[in-house]
Parts: C-alpha cells; sequence; structure tokens
C-alpha cells in the first residue's frame, strides 16, 4: 500500500479568480484533491479547479470519504 503525500499550501489572495490561478500553479503534481476547508470560497474555487483540471476530488460527508472524478 503507497502512503500518500500530503502538501498543505497557504491561499492568501482574496477574490474567486486569483485564488482559482493560484491553485491551477499548485495542482500540477496532485493527484487527489481533499476538500476540507471553513472558507467557503477557498472550498468552491479548489473544486472548480480541480475539476477544470481533471483531479479527483475527495471530502467528508456523513462519517465516511467520498472521492469522485468528473
Amino acid at each position: 500500500m503507497l502512503v500518500p503525500n500530503i502538501r498543505v499550501e497557504s491561499v492568501r489572495e482574496k477574490n474567486i479568480g486569483a485564488i482559482i490561478d493560484r491553485i491551477n500553479v499548485l495542482l500540477n503534481d496532485v493527484d487527489v484533491i481533499y476538500i476540507s476547508s471553513d472558507d467557503y470560497l477557498l472550498s468552491v474555487a479548489l473544486t472548480l479547479a480541480g475539476l477544470r483540471a481533471g483531479k479527483k476530488i475527495s471530502y467528508f460527508s456523513e462519517d465516511e470519504i467520498v472521492e469522485l472524478k468528473i
């Protein structure tokens, strides 16, 4: 079993366009994006950028981790 490489990044941009641009740079070497944030704008930006880049999106829902690729 492979252990995942986890990377935590800070995003300081304030508008959704700038956030998505910043995230697009960070997604180059990422396979799965786990969405977990109290900042709804950041969560939406992560989801949009991840879907645009064809990445798997993962999130926690009702006691289970859901992973999907659209």
